[in-house]
């Protein structure tokens, strides 16, 4: 096996980054409790050392707005909808949809259907919606959302400047991708649920109870398998006649918590980018990344995109720089393009980029050096 030698080390800026994530983390945790008036004394003790060690200081306002800017109380709501019980998705940022009695405007403000995926936006032209891999107990939310594109009026809704340039388009497009970065297994271990069809029979995923919404059909068209990747096209479709076409790429060469190593996987990988980011500038099309906790290997892949492929739109309406409750980075740090772009994902969707090996891995595939004090 051929495995990559003198990847740089990052520890100054893992660290920086790392430590920025704990507070976002703290931030969520607390304002989960109810605020520091009732989480643990040890909790609101910690977030304390973590402003001090970032020389960061806060205003009472400031930390209020911090516990809300980062809930997380909608999405721990969410039990059975959630593959892991210790990832959850910023409210603020969450994809949802509308569906059945749900009022159409929910899907804007939010307040729809839970899905356990965001909005992610690099503030240079480029957005994805980060999601786990859904659960039987969410497919026909998680059809539905794509199949209504819901994730992009939930991107419109988080920036507003951008709806002008999105209803630029006078057809709605009928085409929409996903990238899947896991497999149904990693050895005896479900990692993902298996949605998809085989030739000739189509899929049927019926709304969970209570939800008066109609059964999603998923049907295969064609499937194109090799040993680091499937690229299928399937047809979407709902009872009440709306279908699109959806291309979904299985990759199959990226192992849970870690980065492709062989030249072959890495290769393929390289392949995955140039092929789905082509085919998002020809159809101008949503994309939903997702491993199996859409944290780890779903940001890396969404920072690699970032970093190495031109913007996915051009106006200027699309390169908003998403808000942050946080301090800036600092001045060291703050021309690095990797530690900037992980920072942002990380401001809309939890954990991006899990392990310092994912980071090292994209600097190591951007060929850009880390910052250091």
């Amino acid at each position: 096996m051929n495995r990559r030698r003198n990847v740089p080390p990052a520890p100054p800026v893992f660290q920086l980054l790392s430590d920025r994530e704990d507070l976002r983390q703290q931030f969520a945790y607390i304002g989960l409790a109810g605020g520091p008036s009732r989480a643990a004394r040890s909790a609101v003790d910690q977030l304390a050392v973590t402003i001090r060690d970032l020389d960061m200081e806060f205003t009472s306002n400031e930390l209020e707005s911090a516990f809300k800017f980062y809930s997380i109380h909608k999405s721990a709501s969410e039990g059975p909808c959630n593959r892991y019980g210790n990832i959850f998705a910023f409210d603020r940022t969450a994809v949802s949809v509308s569906v059945g009695t749900t009022p159409e405007s929910d899907a804007d403000t939010g307040k729809g259907l839970y899905l356990n995926a965001n909005i992610v936006a690099d503030g240079k032209g480029s957005w994805w919606a980060a999601s786990q891999a859904p659960t039987p107990h969410t497919f026909n939310t998680y059809f539905h959302a794509i199949l209504s594109r819901s994730a992009t009026r939930r991107h419109d809704a988080l920036f507003p400047s951008a709806e002008a340039a999105s209803e630029g388009g006078s057809t709605r497009p009928k085409v929409a991708m996903i990238v899947q970065l896991t497999g149904w297994f990693d050895g005896k271990v479900a990692k993902a649920d298996n949605y998809l069809p085989k030739l000739g029979k189509p899929a049927i995923f019926h709304p969970p109870h209570g939800i008066s919404s109609s059964p999603i059909e998923l049907a295969l068209i064609d499937a194109q398998p090799d040993p680091q990747m499937t690229r299928s096209t399937l047809r979407l479709s709902s009872d009440g006649g709306e279908s699109m076409t959806l291309h979904h790429f299985l990759f199959h060469a990226w192992p849970d918590h870690g980065v492709p190593t062989t030249n072959e996987d890495i290769k393929a990988l390289k392949q995955l980018l140039n092929t789905t980011s082509e085919l998002q500038r020809e159809e101008q099309c949503e994309i939903y990344v997702n491993c199996s906790a859409g944290i780890g290997r779903t940001g890396t892949f969404i920072a690699l995109w970032s970093l190495l492929k031109p913007p996915m739109f051009v106006d200027p309406a699309f390169r908003m720089k998403p808000r942050s409750a946080l301090k800036p980075l600092p001045s060291w740090a703050s021309g690095d393009e990797v530690a900037e772009t992980v920072d942002t994902l990380r401001e809309q969707r939890g954990m991006m980029c899990q392990t310092q090996s994912q980071i090292e891995f994209i600097y190591w595939m951007t060929g850009l050096k880390p910052a250091r004090p």
